[in-house]
């Protein structure tokens, strides 16, 4: 990453991959500094303000279910722009995945297939996280879904698989 930041330091996806090791260390605070150079090469960057978003929700916490004023900031500033910015909430419960807040990232995945039902990877996301949350009928669903939609992602195959060996216990 330093190295490509080297020859292009205007690269947003270099800041959002380093993001990205931040969170899979559960270091959300320093992802927020990667994350705002990366909004200052592009402010509406749906990806850089869904990653922007998890990490607010991380840090700041969220009070009796409700967020916190970043978190709202950041939610009102990308449905102004675009009410079906199903990438930003996509974004955040990758993010969220990532940093191992498995019931966050359900809602926002959840939101982000209500908003952008056409997003592909969204059902498998979805899927993937509700069997390591044990909900394996809601789970086979979306995994049926998304492979139907994407035959070619091994996760979801896989976890196909294994759904179908448990229905053998």
């Amino acid at each position: 990453l330093d190295r490509a930041l080297e020859i292009n330091p205007q690269l947003v996806w270099t800041h959002q991959l380093r993001a990205d090791a931040l969170f899979a260390d559960v270091k959300p605070a320093e992802a927020i500094d990667v994350l705002l150079k990366a909004r200052e090469l592009n402010p509406r960057d749906e990806v850089t303000l869904g990653r922007l978003l998890a990490a607010y929700l991380v840090v700041d916490g969220r009070s009796a279910g409700k967020l916190t004023v970043r978190g709202k900031q950041m939610i009102n500033d990308a449905t102004t722009r675009n009410p079906n910015c199903g990438d930003v909430f996509l974004a955040a419960g990758e993010a969220l995945d990532r940093m191992r807040c498995i019931l966050l990232a359900t809602d926002y995945y959840r939101a982000a297939h209500e908003r952008m039902p056409r997003l592909i990877s969204t059902r498998g996301q979805l899927g993937l996280v509700l069997m390591r949350l044990g909900d394996e009928a809601e789970a086979a669903k979306l995994l049926e879904e998304s492979f139907a939609i994407d035959p070619f992602n091994v996760r979801v195959k896989n976890m196909l698989e294994v759904l179908d060996h448990l229905k053998t216990y």
